[in-house]
């Protein structure tokens, strides 16, 4: 886990950060001192984030009160110390913390999503080789969901649904996609590499105990998406924008075109928060069998061959795990 927030803190003699290491705790408690003596404090339901810019326009309703009372105040620190001197760890050091991820709950059921015990994530963990691949998640700035331009904010494939939407080949009709649709840009720099995945599908193995299928696929492998017959796209943006909702950085919706002030738009500042700008992979030493379809005759406009889903043959398939990360040196 990074800690130059907390470096920085220290530094500019702003303070520390502590984290508690031995229980869910959810006071919020603000605490102003002046010459080391008490004078106000603030007890609500508010983060700090809400003095971020984006803070004032978040739809969500706090509530806090001050508190004047000089003795009350000096109660409040004291109970702020002795839950950092009982229940916490300084950010000085946080190579023993651990972070538990937040089941998502959307990914339950779907097909051909396998759900592990805690000991299996282990067991492929522990298999894990030097071959990890770094790859930052593509994402409008929070002020560009503001923009006129839909061009803002739509270029990046993790904001899939608020593109053009997907023509019927029949018919011809646009239809938006689906807000869970999602796939991960990959730049040529990292595909290129030696011993990044591609031709045949992969097992994904995520740190939140689940295992599906993916591949590399489009021009230069600049795709990365989920591997199946139907629904590729959902999969994995339930995993990650379901990760992302359920932590309330971003809004759901059924249909986008309710979306009318862009709370579904997953951000940098979105990503900064949920500690998601780069995704990991890492190959592990080991293989399972998987089902890969064949693919059909080679054309002008896909010299692969489009993929036969209704065809398909048994092979071993190389095992990866995958999870996210802030950017390193930047503040967490």
């Amino acid at each position: 886990m990074n800690n130059s927030g907390n470096t920085n803190w220290t530094k500019l003699g702003i303070g520390s950060i502590y984290l508690v290491n031995n229980m869910n705790y959810h006071g919020k408690i603000y605490a102003f001192l002046k010459n080391k003596e008490p004078f106000e404090a603030i007890i609500g339901s508010a983060n700090l984030s809400v003095l971020a810019p984006e803070g004032p326009l978040l739809r969500q309703y706090e509530v806090a009160t001050t508190i004047t009372n000089i003795s009350k105040c000096k109660e409040l620190i004291a109970h702020i110390n002795s839950i950092i001197q009982t229940s916490t760890d300084n950010a000085t050091d946080l190579s023993n913390f651990q972070i538990n991820h937040e089941r998502i709950d959307v990914l339950n059921d779907v097909e051909r999503v396998i759900e592990i015990t805690k000991s299996e994530l282990k067991s492929y963990t522990n298999k894990e080789k030097k071959l990890t691949f770094r790859i930052p998640i593509k994402a409008p700035h929070y002020t560009d969901k503001f923009s006129k331009d839909p061009k803002a904010y739509t270029q990046s494939n993790i904001n899939l649904c608020y593109g053009k939407g997907r023509k019927d080949t029949k018919s011809g009709k646009i239809s938006r996609r689906n807000w869970y649709e999602a796939q991960i840009t990959v730049s040529k720099k990292i595909t290129s590499q030696p011993g990044y995945p591609k031709g045949d599908p992969f097992y994904l193995v995520t740190d939140d105990s689940y295992k599906f299928l993916a591949h590399s696929t489009a021009a230069n492998n600049k795709q990365l998406t989920a591997y199946g017959p139907t629904g590729n796209d959902r999969v994995f943006g339930r995993w990650i924008k379901g990760r992302l909702a359920t932590a309330g950085y971003v809004e759901p919706y059924d249909d986008v075109d309710d979306d009318k002030n862009g709370d579904g738009i997953v951000t940098l500042e979105a990503l900064d928060k949920a500690h998601m700008r780069v995704m990991v992979l890492t190959k592990t030493n080991t293989q399972e069998f998987g089902d890969v379809y064949l693919r059909r005759a080679p054309t002008k406009k896909n010299k692969k061959g489009v993929l036969d889903k209704k065809h398909s043959k048994r092979k071993l398939l190389d095992v990866w795990t995958v999870h996210f990360e802030g950017l390193e040196g930047e503040n967490e």
